[in-house]
């Protein structure tokens, strides 16, 4: 009994090691694509005028869903992109 505590225990740590050096690895290559994306000169989505234009008017369905097409990024990456920048804005305009 004891020994199969033991086990699942030591299986889940090293299941939990590997998800963080994953997760290490992720942030990792994504620093190394934004350097390169700067040095190629790929705008920023936030700088795409569809987008700023779908924000101006409200309509944040069609900038989430533009932002998607752009990236390829998943539903909640694209809804978190388009608040930031909404929200950022408002902070602008205070």
């Amino acid at each position: 009994m004891y020994d199969e505590i033991i086990l699942i225990s030591v299986g889940l740590l090293i299941i939990y090691l590997a998800i963080f050096q994953l997760k290490s690895e992720i942030r990792r290559l994504n620093i190394t694509l934004d350097k390169i994306a700067e040095k190629l000169g790929v705008p920023e989505p936030a700088e795409d005028s569809q987008i700023k234009a779908f924000i101006a008017e409200g309509n944040k369905n069609k900038a989430i869903k533009r932002y998607r097409e752009i990236t390829g990024a998943g539903l909640k990456e694209a809804y978190d992109y388009i608040e930031k920048i909404i929200s950022d804005n408002r902070d602008i305009n205070k």
